[in-house]
């Protein structure tokens, strides 16, 4: 199988690259580092497969934010949905989405009732959750306030997620989202997180699932 693993910096990713010779036995693996955020990641990945979209699967491999505090710093999970976050516009106090102000239909390629989905999920390997796709990483009390009063609110934050989602959906390409704890969404303090745990992790588990992945 041909695999392309999208990651926003190669950091993510180093310790999984570095020991692909059983997983290469098996599949053809090929990388796009991105950039962080949305717009390189549009851009980037849209650009690499402009040029090669024939891949049985697009893994995107990153670490996250958890909105849902029961999750555990350097828990590897799989993300079933995800969605670009404050797409749309405010209306005083309040926040009108762009499918609620008419502007994308819900169910227009490739959302689905406003989501973008993964295309398959792995059964027993990782919890599944709720992704929601930021450029603004939340560090702020009132926003973070905000963000929970919204009774949809998803379990876990990233800065890429959904725009990998889109692309490889617009290209009718199966894809797999895979993130790792590093952090709470609190306000900032970079003394409670662990993003070395979290990579570490996600590079395990990442590893573990190419050696035994087959298509379904």
């Amino acid at each position: 199988m041909r695999i392309l693993i999208v990651a926003a910096t190669q950091k993510e990713i180093a310790l999984l690259q570095e020991n692909l010779d059983e997983v290469k036995k098996k599949h053809e693996i090929l990388f796009c580092i991105t950039g962080v955020g949305l717009v390189p990641t549009v851009f980037e990945l849209t650009n690499f497969l402009a040029a090669d979209n024939t891949f049985d699967l697009i893994l995107n491999l990153g670490i996250a934010g958890a909105i849902d505090k029961s999750l555990k710093l350097g828990e590897v999970l799989e993300v079933k949905s995800d969605t670009f976050y404050n797409w749309g516009a405010e209306d005083h106090s309040s926040f009108i989405s762009v499918f609620d102000l008419g502007l994308v239909s819900p169910n227009e390629v490739p959302f689905i009732n406003g989501e973008l989905n993964a295309t398959s999920l792995l059964l027993n390997h990782f919890k599944k959750v709720t992704s929601i796709s930021v450029q603004l990483v939340h560090g702020n009390a009132q926003s973070i306030d905000k963000l929970l009063s919204n009774s949809a609110v998803a379990q876990i934050e990233s800065m890429e997620g959904a725009a990998v989602f889109y692309v490889s959906l617009k290209f009718n390409l199966p894809v797999m989202q895979l993130r790792a704890i590093s952090n709470y969404v609190e306000p900032r303090n970079r003394n409670n997180w662990n993003i070395s745990l979290a990579i570490n992790n996600l590079n395990k588990a990442a590893l573990e699932f190419l050696v035994n992945y087959n298509s379904h």
